[in-house]
């Protein structure tokens, strides 16, 4: 293989990955993909938590359902183990409540 050749493979590639990569309306993703957005990275992708890092599992809850969409768009004034829950008021009132059904749905599995 000469050179040019590497390089057009090369560049095929990337352009590949890239389109691979594109950003996708906030609006349009599903329940799963927001709560992989925006909890899995604390509270896993299963909402067990993460132990070695004092996050609770989420997926435990005794919270209701209006309780969590205040929780995840405000976030938490209650501390665990030093931390506490952010707010993700930058999602709109449809996108928290699809996470919260999510994660209601999740729990009962």
């Amino acid at each position: 293989m000469n050179k040019n050749s590497f390089y057009l493979i090369l560049a095929l590639m990337v352009s590949i990955g890239l389109m691979s990569c594109e950003k996708h309306d906030p609006n349009e993703l599903d329940a799963k993909t927001l709560y992989e957005n925006y909890c899995a990275g604390c509270h896993g992708d299963d909402g067990s938590g993460r132990f070695l890092r004092s996050v609770p599992a989420n997926v435990k809850t005794e919270k209701s359902f209006s309780e969590i969409v205040h929780q995840i768009k405000n976030g938490s004034s209650e501390k665990h183990k030093g931390q506490k829950m952010p707010g993700f008021s930058e999602l709109s009132d449809q996108q928290v409540k699809l996470i919260a059904s999510y994660l209601l749905k999740i729990s009962r599995q």
